[in-house]
Order: structure tokens, then sequence, then C-alpha cells
């Protein structure tokens, strides 16, 4: 899918970009999808199906403790739907099920109990949280945010769920652990192990814990690796990165500008410059993400992510192009003081034009944002400069 979308990015035109690039990948993967990817996945489905229902015919036990342990791995394939009807099958014909309820509860708990663990060990807030309410989703029978948004990203993490997972499930296996009814398994839908056999419900009990308490320890011990820091801090590390000017010309406070767009800050935060050159340049190392037809503005993106727009006189679109010229292509890296865009700043103010040059960070708040104080600045000259968790970068 990635090599599809960077194929779409690469020879969509700029200005149906927006448009085209989803319905190329739309025809390119829907093609693929149902006749390659759909008929292997129905293929490997039916596999699993035979292999599962010949592990319950000869070694009952077995079953759970594998659901318990692979869970995961079939979630983020979807083929753990493959199971389900031979569980409804079981359920109709014996009144409970050993195929999916039993491994799948060991399976999400202890998806709950390593997402829990990194909660505890996690030091960014962020993080903190996140793994939180994954845990309490997984608690309740939906794993993906633990999977995808926590064990994933701790390899570790995973190994411990499938293993923790698969000696709860035996435990299930071994006991002779079954579900009455249908429930996503967690502990809200343990009612559906109640049944004849009072055994059944204390035994889905003990699956609970052995998954959550395995889980919860070996992750805290095992899973997550220190990162070395620098002694005696408690602050995070700071980035700064500089921004040059992109024309020589007199500073102007954004929010003095003779647009209330531009000067409310809706567009981003940054500076503007009435200029006194035809030649606008990079002010950083970025790669030009957008360029626009009528050659008034031009988009950048740096290494750490900070999207730039470099905007050239007010409503000057309607010049259509005149007195504007492009330098430099979509995707194109550039370097700080690079040509970017030649204008005719003369013809610009001859046919009543603003030329005042806009340079916005789209996606930096403005607290992070220190502005040049000087009256006029050149090309080498600092502009502006954005502050940033080292994190962020």
């Amino acid at each position: 899918m990635s090599y599809v979308e960077r194929f779409a990015e690469k020879i969509a035109p700029t200005i149906i970009k927006t448009m085209l690039k989803p319905l190329l990948v739309a025809l390119i993967t829907a093609p693929v999808a149902l006749i390659v990817i759909g008929p292997i996945g129905s293929l490997l489905g039916d596999g699993l199906y035979t292999a599962v229902t010949f592990i319950n015919q000869h070694t009952p036990w077995l079953v759970p403790t594998v659901v318990g342990a692979f869970t995961p791995l079939l979630v983020m394939v979807g083929m753990h739907v493959s199971l389900l009807p031979l569980a409804t099958l079981s359920i109709t014909r014996f009144g409970s099920e050993t195929i999916m309820g039993p491994g799948m509860l060991a399976s999400n708990i202890a998806q709950a109990g390593a997402a829990a663990a990194i909660a505890f060990r996690e030091k960014q807030a962020r993080g903190r949280q996140i793994a939180l309410s994954a845990s309490v989703t997984a608690l309740s029978g939906i794993t993906e945010p633990a999977l995808y948004g926590v064990t994933l990203k701790y390899k570790r993490a995973l190994t411990c769920v499938m293993v923790s997972g698969g000696l709860a499930g035996l435990f299930a296996g071994l006991t002779g652990l079954v579900r009455y009814s249908f429930g996503s398994p967690g502990i809200f839908t343990l009612p559906v192990f109640i049944g004849n056999n009072p055994a059944n419900f204390r035994n889905a009990l003990f699956t609970v814990a052995i998954a959550f308490g395995l889980t919860f320890v070996s992750t805290y011990l095992f899973a997550i690796v220190e990162k070395k820091t620098p002694a005696d801090t408690n602050e995070p590390a700071i980035k700064c990165q500089s921004l040059k000017s992109v024309v020589t010309g007199k500073l102007i406070p954004l929010k003095d500008v003779n647009d209330d767009v531009f000067a409310s800050g809706s567009l981003g935060h940054g500076v503007a410059i009435a200029p006194e050159d035809d030649l606008i340049v990079a002010p950083v190392d970025a790669v030009v993400t957008m360029t626009y037809p009528t050659g008034h503005a031009i988009g950048l993106t740096t290494a750490t992510g900070q999207e730039i727009l470099i905007h050239v006189g007010i409503n000057t679109v309607k010049m259509n192009g005149r007195g504007f010229k492009t330098l430099v292509n979509t995707d194109q890296h550039v370097t700080a003081g690079e040509p970017l865009i030649q204008i005719d700043l003369k013809l610009i103010e001859q046919e009543g034009f603003d030329p005042t040059v806009m340079v916005l960070l789209l996606n930096t708040p403005a607290d992070r944002i220190t502005i040049q104080e000087k009256a006029t600045v050149t090309t080498d000259d600092h502009l502006l400069s954005v502050t940033q968790a080292v994190s962020e970068a």
C-alpha cells in the first residue's frame, strides 16, 4: 500500500492531487485485493479452520493454548474471524465452545496486563495515557488499541503477551474451560462462562488472573529497555531550528498585514516581510512539498516535520502567474538560500497589489516561534527560530 501511495504521489499533478491521488490508490489496490489478496486470505482462513478442527478433535486442551498465544497475530491480519463458524457450530450442537472464548479471554487480558505495565513504566505523560486507556479497553475485550498503540511499539511486550496468553490458555485448556455464549472476551463478558458446572466460572477467573499477572510482571521487568539520558536533568531536551529570511526587506508583524486571514494567524503563525528584492529563497534545508501554477506561493517541509508556507503578496493569485516564476519542482530538495521564486516586484506594485511576503509555519504553535527583532533583514540574516522537544524532532 505504501508503494502505491508513493507512486500516486509522484505522478498526480499538484493542482488536482487531493482528488486524484486517492482515486489512483483505489483503482490499483481494489483489483489487487479482489484478485490476489482475497483468494490468498480465503485459503489461509480455510487452512486455519482445518488445523484448529484437527487439534480440537485429538488434543482439545491444546486449542486454548494455541489461540491464547497467537490471537495477536491473527487479529493483525483479520484471520481470527475464521474461527467463528467453528465456535458457532460447537455452541449450536453442544451448548458450549472451547475454540475461541477461553483462548481469546487469555489473550485479551494479557494485552491489558502488558499495556498496564507499560503505563507504569512509561515516563512521558502522553505515553502513560495511551497505555492506560488501551489497558482498560483490552479488559473490556477490545484489544486493537493495546495491540497497535502499545505492544507493537514495544516488541518485547508483544512477546510477553503471546507467551503469557499461551500459558493462561494452557490452564484454561487443562481445566476444561468452556464458553456458553458469545461476547467479546473480557471482564464484562465473564458471565458467558457461567453454566451448569460451578467450577467453570472459577476457572475463568483464574485464567484472567494468570493472564494479567504473568503479562504485567514479565512486561514490567523485560519489555522496556531504559534509554540512557544525561544525568541530573529533569527537563526535556530542547532542539532549536533557525530559519533565515526568504527575501531582503523590512520586517512586519503578521498581525499588521493587510489581509485578515493572514493577520489572524488562522493559516499559521510567522512573520511578514516588505520585499526589496526580486528573489525569494529557501529559509532552511527542506523538501518542496507544494507549488502553485500561479507561482505566488510555495510549500516546504523540513527534516523535522516543520511545514512552511511562503506566500508572496496579497491577492496576487489574481495576477494568474504574471510576475512570478517558480524555480523549483515538487519533491525537490533545496538548501537554505537556494532560489525558489523569481518575482517582478515593480509589476506587482504597478498592478496595484501589495507585495508583502508572508512566511508561515503551518503546524507550529505560536509559543514555539521566536521572531527576529531587527527592523530589516537580508537573506543572510536569521529570521525566526522554532523550539521543540527532541522527541518531536
